[in-house]
């Protein structure tokens, strides 16, 4: 069997397993109630939202590339949930292929550690940086990636509160009791939540109540991260922090590089470190997020395990909440 019916079958397997969950194959049981610990406390799906809660840094790496569509890279990252807390899957990059990035979120699926852990709460939260191209709306293709059961999405070069809005507006459904805010902000997903709901592991009804943004919704799981990278979203930075929903910002160290005119070669964020023109800008932005109670991130790579860490906790006393891990998975922690 080759790459591409492989990836085919993958999908077509998703999509059985899905519908029997739904229509009476699988355990009833397990279907009707909600995610709930042995204890008897409601369990959180999204893991990053319950370590942000709780005020913890939270690491997780960009995978981009051959990689996404692999289920031998997915099972092997789903081994590291001690030291990583997401995964963001870049479908911005390279080819957007939902069969690939379906085969991806399979391969996560530890049984033996949902076993060992007795919850389903997700290991390792997937999120999905999204294409530019459905800039101005892109409810179709969040849409689509949300009925997979994606928890997270990071939306690429957002420069105003308009385009914030319209980002986050795609991951909500449209009737959210308790929790509208500005009038026609209440949802564009219309999607089926089917599949979604067998792969977080809880009813339909259950996921259809906790399937959307946190903290504007706090039992929501759904988590919205945009990139401030140009000198343009820097300016409007106080609009787009503001916008109901959003749960961090991303800064895009080598767009935003290149966006004030400054040429480098690597990663700004690396261990040669960004121009001090930069790193000035990055730090106004962090102080931003912390005056508006928002956790902000940010890319790290180390050529060394070593530097790696010495960079995180670098970053980490800087203010930054979330470590956007960019080097070899080596140097990840």
């Amino acid at each position: 069997m080759n790459r591409r019916m492989a990836l085919a079958a993958g999908a077509a397997l998703f999509t059985w397993l899905a519908a029997g969950a739904v229509g009476g194959g699988a355990n009833p049981s397990a279907q009707a109630r909600d995610a709930k610990s042995a204890s008897g406390a409601r369990v959180r799906i999204n893991r990053v939202i319950e370590k942000l809660e709780a005020g913890a840094v939270v690491y997780g790496p960009q995978i981009t590339g051959p990689a996404i569509g692999s289920a031998e890279f997915a099972i092997d990252l789903s081994r590291a949930a001690d030291k990583i807390q997401f995964v963001s899957w870049d479908v911005k990059n390279g080819m957007f292929d939902l069969g690939r990035l379906q085969m991806s979120l399979l391969g996560l699926l530890d049984r033996a550690d949902i076993l060992k852990r007795a919850s389903v709460q997700h290991g390792i939260t997937s999120f999905a940086r999204v294409p530019l191209r459905p800039h101005d709306d892109p409810a179709f293709v969040v849409g689509e990636m949300l009925d997979m059961g994606l928890t997270g999405f990071v939306f690429p070069e957002i420069d105003n509160r308009k385009q914030a809005e319209a980002a986050i507006r795609a991951m909500r459904y449209p009737h959210r009791d308790g929790y509208q805010s500005p009038a026609g902000y209440t949802g564009g997903h219309v999607g089926s939540a089917a599949r979604a709901a067998w792969y977080w592991g809880v009813s339909e009804a259950e996921y259809r109540r906790r399937a959307d943004v946190w903290p504007l919704n706090p039992d929501g799981e759904l988590f919205a991260m945009v990139q401030v990278e140009t000198v343009e979203a820097v300016k409007n930075l106080k609009e787009i922090i503001t916008t109901p929903g959003l749960g961090a910002v991303l800064i895009g160290a080598n767009t935003l590089t290149d966006s004030m005119g400054i040429k480098v070669s690597g990663l700004v964020t690396g261990p040669a470190g960004a121009p001090p023109a930069v790193e000035k800008v990055m730090q106004q932005i962090v102080a931003t997020c912390h005056e508006y109670k928002v956790p902000c991130a940010i890319p790290v790579a180390g050529n060394t395990r070593e530097e790696g860490v010495a960079l995180q906790q670098r970053r980490i006393t800087e203010g930054f909440q979330i470590m956007y891990l960019t080097g070899a998975p080596a140097t990840y922690r």
